[in-house]
């Protein structure tokens, strides 16, 4: 598969074909990403960004951004993370797309959680709770409870966290099994 993807990126680059390579470099990224080997992906989205401006494609360069930011979470790079889920946060919000501003926002509060920016990430995924809302996802209502939760444990504000978690408990019996957890940021392209 790889060797496929890599022979694309070198006849893209012989032919000068830019959206082509673009299309390589990402199937490379995520190829990579995939198999949880995010050293190697970054260079490919970070190429990837470099060629955007020629692109004129906001949607795949904010996906490219979101999986850029989650390779660098995964890597511990939570600096790099919330650098890229912001741009993919601005894209999303040019966009107007709300789904994808809802995503930008979770990846973006656990990063800030991860750096114990507390109140960057509480901030955070309570935009990701009132987009949830609007868009009747009970998905992201549930992940958003559960992360606020986690704010609050980390704070060690144990009596601020229990709402939080008892919301996400109730919401849990209401929709029945499928529900994912908290606490962890959207994998690669995003599935929130």
């Amino acid at each position: 598969m790889v060797a496929h993807y890599q022979n694309h990126l070198n006849i893209a680059r012989e032919l000068r074909d830019v959206q082509s390579e673009a299309r390589a470099l990402s199937n490379l990224g995520n190829f990579h990403c995939s198999r949880g080997e995010f050293p190697q992906a970054v260079p490919y989205y970070e190429q990837y960004l470099r060629l955007s401006p020629d692109l004129q494609d906001m949607e795949n360069e904010g996906k490219v951004c979101h999986n850029l930011g989650y390779a660098h979470y995964c890597l511990g790079n939570f600096q790099e993370a919330v650098k890229y889920y912001e741009q993919d946060l601005a894209l999303a919000k040019d966009l107007h797309d709300k789904l994808s501003q809802a995503k930008a926002y979770c990846n973006l509060g656990l990063a800030f959680k991860a750096l114990g920016d507390f109140s960057k990430a509480e901030e955070c995924q309570k935009y990701l709770l009132s987009l949830a809302q609007s868009l009747n996802n009970l998905q992201a209502r549930f992940r958003a409870l559960g992360n606020l939760g986690d704010i609050f444990v980390c704070r060690k504000d144990l009596v601020g966290a229990v709402p939080f978690y008892e919301q996400q408990l109730t919401l849990a019996h209401q929709a029945g099994p499928g529900l994912r957890g908290a606490g962890q940021p959207a994998q690669p392209a995003g599935q929130l």
